[in-house]
């Protein structure tokens, strides 16, 4: 068992949360194992039927549509399932705001609106 398996079977019970984060997913960088103790699942963008099948261990009807950028799916405890996930989209940030003049402009308006720590 690797060590990133035995993070995710034990990290609930000690408090510890995983984020893991892939280009593409397959059965080689992503085993069966480790998915099934995965709770929350998020794949955007066009993605191929190998991503769903090796995130999901199935290809959703939900995901034959065409996705924007910044929108896929959704699967968690309680909210979605595998079978029928939640369609979601994340906010898209301006490529201005990782340049220096855009961060500067960031903690300029923070400081303008008064927030914490400035």
């Amino acid at each position: 068992m690797s060590v990133l398996t035995r993070i995710v079977l034990m990290g609930r019970q000690l408090g510890v949360f995983l984020f893991i984060a892939q280009q593409q997913t397959n059965a080689k960088n992503l085993p069966t194992e480790l998915r099934e103790n995965i709770p929350l699942k998020i794949i955007l963008g066009k993605s191929g039927k190998e991503t769903y099948v090796t995130a999901l261990g199935l290809q959703p009807d939900a995901v034959k549509r065409k996705f924007k950028a910044g929108e896929g799916v959704l699967v968690y405890p309680n909210i979605s399932t595998e079978e029928n996930p939640l369609v979601m989209a994340m906010p898209k940030l301006s490529d201005s705001l990782f340049s220096v003049s855009g961060i500067k402009d960031v903690i300029r308006q923070a400081s303008v609106n008064g927030a914490p720590g400035m």
